[in-house]
């Protein structure tokens, strides 16, 4: 079968499960990737917007600009609220910049208050392209995030990902586990789930 013929099948498969769809009575029919599909309910989200972090309402699709970057080509990632709900940890990423000619792209963990004020660095990348992401709570007053640090010996060009503990007020750095590409904090306060790459 041909590309053309294929992308033909394709479309039509397409029209047909739309069609099939509109008979489902009066359940509404929203696109996944539109902003309007989040579903009513209590609480909010914290969207990440390239250099801004919103507050989106569940129960009016109300939002507010929680945080807006002056910089051009700087952005924030991965906004998380503490278990009590008073502070927002993010990952914000400066402009990419060459010094003592080398490329760094790095990022760092901060924190601000709920409202957006008072944001300040909790952990400021200290090598070339040093990243720190998905920041998760553990508790109220630390953080656990995946920080990759990239490191040459012989020529040959080592990443490794480590999950740390870094306390939101002091920026102290505990490792806890390498390997790690992905995890989430459990039910339980205090507890951490792990899933190893």
């Amino acid at each position: 079968m041909n590309r053309v013929a294929f992308a033909i099948l394709m479309a039509l498969v397409a029209l047909g499960l739309v069609a099939c769809g509109s008979d489902r009575g009066d359940e509404p029919s929203t696109p996944a990737t539109s902003r309007t599909a989040v579903q009513a309910g209590e609480g909010s989200l914290l969207i990440a917007n390239l250099n801004a972090i919103t507050e989106r309402d569940l129960a009016s699709g109300a939002e507010t600009v929680l945080l807006s970057l002056p910089e051009p080509s700087a952005f924030v990632l991965d906004p998380s609220a503490s278990p009590d709900g008073t502070r927002i940890a993010y990952v914000k990423q400066p402009p990419p910049k060459v010094e003592d000619g080398k490329f760094d792209a790095g990022s760092d963990l901060w924190v601000m208050n709920r409202d957006g004020s008072s944001p300040r660095a909790v952990f400021v990348h200290v090598q070339p392209n040093q990243l720190v992401r998905f920041p998760r709570w553990e508790d109220d007053t630390n953080i656990l995030a995946i920080v990759q640090e990239i490191s040459t010996e012989d020529g040959i060009t080592r990443v490794v990902y480590t999950l740390e503990r870094i306390h939101a007020e002091s920026g102290e750095r505990e490792k806890l586990l390498e390997d790690v590409l992905a995890f989430d904090v459990s039910p339980t306060q205090g507890t951490h789930a792990t899933i190893l790459g």
